[in-house]
């Protein structure tokens, strides 16, 4: 699958393009700021989004996942080092996904993946636990 992911920490994200691509995975664009992602999500055309919320330039994880839905409704896991209440409140106003908390463990990240690309955009998706 198609995945874009937005984060400005370079370490993270090379981290995360290495285990993606490790569980064959495409990542199809890679950016670090919000108004990078708007520029690229035309051309990528992404399945799924990986956002952090704290971003580089003048537009937030949040707003730039609204405007990339807007264009198209893709579903989109929000990432950050903030879990508190106001910052959920705002993510979940764009029916996310998946919302994981810094530091990710593989294991979660590769989880949220899966059940955000074979479950849809409402993050409860996916197969029934046997």
């Amino acid at each position: 699958m198609r995945i874009m992911h937005v984060e400005d920490e370079m370490i993270v994200s090379m981290a995360v393009r290495s285990l993606l691509e490790k569980h064959g995975h495409t990542v199809c664009a890679q950016t670090g700021s919000g108004e990078a992602a708007l520029e690229a999500f035309a051309d990528a055309r992404p399945d799924l989004v990986l956002m952090d919320i704290m971003l580089g330039g003048k537009l937030d994880g949040i707003e730039t996942a609204a405007r990339l839905k807007a264009v198209r409704d893709v579903p989109v896991i929000f990432i950050s080092a903030y879990g508190d209440d106001k910052t959920r409140a705002r993510a979940e106003v764009l029916r996310p996904a998946g919302f994981l908390v810094k530091p990710l463990d593989a294991p979660g990240l590769l989880r949220a993946v899966a059940q955000a690309l074979g479950g849809g955009n409402g993050g409860a998706g996916g197969p029934a636990p046997a």
